[in-house]
């Protein structure tokens, strides 16, 4: 009997590593999503008039996310345009593998790869247009 408990000690810790990490991956997958879904909110919801960066306005801000949101989306669309939507998309397909247990891989180096995609395209897509954007900070 002694033998029998002393074999399923190691067996239980075991399971409870495994149980920790998996838990931890789903965490980090619904966090993941969480924070992607709430920068596409301030993104969908930018009002150029909003107190932020590149602008000099009130304390009334029109963003859905509020005043992070409004700064965020300012942030983000000055330094990498409209086509940072794209980024989005390769968090929620990260967030989607960590929570199916299948592996991310070098995910670090994806995303570097997507940012300079994201800022070719954007210069790609500033060249295509002459003038400027409406609705976007600076134009």
């Amino acid at each position: 009997m002694a033998s029998r408990v002393k074999s399923q000690v190691p067996q239980w810790g075991a399971h409870m590593k495994r149980g920790a990490i998996r838990s931890g991956a789903l965490i980090g997958a619904m966090g993941l999503v969480a924070a992607t879904m709430l920068v596409a909110l301030a993104l969908i919801s930018y009002h150029p008039s909003d107190a932020a960066l590149n602008t000099a306005a009130g304390n009334v801000t029109h963003n859905l996310v509020s005043v992070p949101g409004a700064w965020a989306a300012d942030i983000l669309l000055t330094g990498f345009g409209p086509a940072f939507g794209l980024f989005l998309a390769l968090m929620l397909v990260i967030a989607r593998r960590m929570w199916h247990d299948l592996p991310v891989g070098n995910w670090s180096g994806r995303a570097a790869q997507a940012v300079i995609g994201i800022m070719l395209l954007d210069v790609a897509l500033g060249l295509a247009k002459s003038g400027s954007f409406a609705g976007l900070p600076a134009g």
